[in-house]
């Protein structure tokens, strides 16, 4: 398989220390980010080579230097005994280099195996604080890594694919006027509300697909659905295609049941519907009931033998059904959140961020005269009152913005305490870490104001003009990320 990202050799190089491989973590590890990333990206990212070949003791090899260096990321897996180990520290100074012979940044994901100290691991990685697999007691403390089984593992490895599948797409480039034919023949049609396309479910679960249809509706979304016994209908294929070409995400449930498909290759419908999926590289999330009608757990090896390889694939859900629900809507929530920004980008009148601006009733004349300059740099500026939000995050899923700049000039100080509360929760989301976030702070009292520091935020200020030129700087580099991801 060639890499999803043209110009390098693999997309993904994980970085680790042998010693904690014991009872294979690291092995599991790279097979589940490989499964959802699988989901993430399809048709899937190419990993630098299987985990299990690395040693504890290999150096770094001009084969394993030249692989360092054309990977498209980097996922080092820090631990207390990483960083004391040479070569691991080596392998991440070397991508840094060829991050900087490239001029890119933001390539490089800190898994923490264990509660290492940030300040251990950062003088390799970069500032970052790292994605944590590992559990903690009531008291905070550290416990041990996480199960690869466990729910647990399987959130924060959700989280993982979710910015790594980001950063596979920002990196991927294609000739403009040569698109692929998946592109041509399979790109989303966006309308003014997310589509899900909801394969017809395995026998017996039929309620759990109604249920999960009345939940998407709630959000005005429209779900696609074959129907019952599809294949019986003429013309089923083309019109089985024509619904995954509208959709943004293929959400499958499987059973222990299935209906048998006269092709040996195929063995089922179920399989045949995902099949269809996969060949128009639509996003998949796939679902397995792993309980019968009367609540006991299925016994796996009562399954045939073809149906249960495909119903434990890594990278199929068995979760709880409320929770697989909610793991649909981030998904989609945030593939249609990008389609937007990408629509938006590809304007008539060229690409322009938009910045929502957040001000106070008392700033509202001040805001439209930030709003007037961010025009005369080629923004589009948007002042949305206190009434239309019920959160940042829930805005920023509803639209297709760039950036968000926050009012201080005389509002209340418990006004602007609640927006940095708000701001900090923010800059946590997927959303927040998609969005350039800047507060222009212009007090009319100086000595009474509050001072503002929040990490990742950047703060404008009359005496700062340098300052507005780098947040339209990061508003055109969210321009540019949804160019090449588009």
């Amino acid at each position: 398989m060639e890499p999803y990202v043209p110009g390098f050799d693999s997309d993904v190089f994980i970085s680790y220390s042998q010693a904690n491989n014991h009872a294979g973590w690291i092995t599991k590890f790279r097979q589940q980010l490989e499964a959802r990333l699988k989901e993430r990206v399809p048709p899937g990212a190419v990993f630098f080579r299987d985990t299990d070949s690395l040693q504890g003791n290999d150096d770094l090899t001009p084969e394993i230097t030249r692989s360092i260096r054309s990977t498209a990321v980097l996922v080092a897996v820090v631990s207390r005994s990483y960083v004391t180990r040479p070569w691991c520290q080596k392998e991440c100074l070397e991508f840094q280099a060829a991050n900087a012979d490239r001029g890119l940044t933001g390539r490089i994901f800190p898994v923490r195996y264990d509660d290492v100290s940030p300040a251990e691991f950062q003088k390799f990685v970069g500032e970052k604080l790292g994605y944590e697999f590992f559990a903690k007691s009531p008291e905070d403390k550290y416990v041990d890594a996480l199960e690869p089984e466990s729910d647990a593992f399987r959130t924060k490895m959700n989280i993982l694919r979710m910015e790594i599948g980001a950063k596979l797409e920002e990196l991927k480039t294609q000739p403009a006027d040569v698109p692929s034919v998946a592109e041509a023949e399979f790109s989303p049609q966006l309308s003014s509300r997310p589509t899900v396309f909801l394969a017809e479910p395995a026998p017996g679960l039929g309620d759990h697909a109604d249920q999960l249809t009345s939940y998407l509706r709630a959000f005005q979304w429209e779900v696609v659905r074959p129907g019952d016994r599809f294949y019986e209908l003429d013309n089923y294929e083309s019109t089985f295609v024509t619904g995954l070409r509208r959709s943004l995400v293929f959400v499958q449930l499987l059973g222990r049941k299935f209906d048998p498909h006269d092709d040996d290759d195929v063995q089922s419908w179920d399989r045949w519907q995902y099949l269809q999926a996969q060949a128009a590289g639509l996003p998949s999330l796939r679902w397995f009931n792993k309980f019968d009608k009367d609540g006991k757990e299925i016994d796996l090896q009562k399954l045939d033998a073809d149906h249960r390889d495909f119903v434990t694939q890594v990278g199929i859900w068995d979760c709880d059904p409320q929770r697989f629900r909610g793991l649909v809507r981030t998904e989609v929530e945030s593939r249609f959140h990008n389609l937007r920004q990408q629509e938006r980008a590809a304007g008539l009148e060229g690409p322009k961020p938009l910045v929502v601006l957040r001000a106070d009733r008392n700033d509202k004349a001040f805001a439209e005269e930030i709003g007037q300059t961010l025009r005369q740099l080629s923004c589009d500026a948007l002042r949305v009152p206190d009434k239309e939000f019920t959160s940042l995050e829930d805005f920023a899923k509803k639209y297709a913005a760039h950036g968000l700049l926050v009012v201080y000039r005389t509002c209340p100080g418990t006004w602007m305490l609640a927006r940095l509360q708000e701001l900090r929760s923010f800059l946590t989301t997927d959303f927040g870490r998609r969005w350039a976030c800047a507060l222009w702070r212009a007090p009319e009292d100086e000595e009474d104001s509050l001072s503002c520091w929040v990490d990742g935020l950047l703060v404008i200020e009359p005496r700062k003009q340098q300052c507005l030129q780098e947040f339209v700087a990061q508003l055109q580099t969210r321009i540019h990320r949804s160019e090449v991801s588009a």
